[in-house]
């Protein structure tokens, strides 16, 4: 996959690859890595890993290793869970983003933890087409301001996380067996 800039922008080559990738040694788990620019072979942003295993899962982003669930926490709200995202890496000059969901839409909202609530991106998934089999809907991510161009690493890594997150099923049972 890649992460192209709007059709108008004057440069519209791709700002990053995401690949996915299975562990050849547990093919229950897979990793996802980001790569500046279009292809496979461009500077390293990241990846992380997540699938059933008993190892927890792991991101490795900007040279630093971590667990996910020491940077990445569900907001919880009357007594439910991913209604949103604390994303924090606990470093320097690295951002706290805060991704809220909005209710009844597939629109997410990325904030800045500052006094402000810095909005910094949107992302936007469309409504699957119902004749489809397979759901193709080209996914969204608005970056806004300069703000949101200076933390778009955190912000795409994130939003990945969080979508792998969110993808996992609900059910207690599947949750126990899932390194998430």
């Amino acid at each position: 996959m890649v992460l192209l800039p709007p059709a108008y922008a004057l440069d519209t080559r791709p700002i990053y690859h995401v690949s996915v990738a299975m562990n050849c040694f547990n093919p229950l788990v897979h990793t996802t890595t980001i790569k500046r620019g279009g292809v496979e072979n461009g500077g390293n942003v990241g990846h992380f890993e997540m699938g059933i295993s008993s190892k927890p899962s792991r991101i490795r982003f900007r040279g630093q290793q971590y667990l996910t669930k020491d940077v990445l926490e569900a907001q919880h709200h009357n007594g439910y869970r991913n209604n949103g995202w604390y994303w924090d890496l606990k470093q320097p000059n690295a951002p706290v983003l805060v991704w809220t969901f909005v209710a009844s839409s597939e629109k997410a909202l990325c904030r800045l933890n500052d006094e402000q609530r810095t909005l910094v991106a949107e992302y936007i998934v469309p409504e699957p087409d119902p004749n489809e089999e397979i759901d193709f809907a080209m996914r969204e991510l608005d970056i806004h301001g300069p703000l949101g161009y200076r933390y778009l690493d955190d912000i795409l890594m994130s939003i990945l996380v969080i979508e792998r997150k969110r993808s996992i099923p609900s059910d207690g049972n599947v949750k126990r067996v899932i390194n998430s």
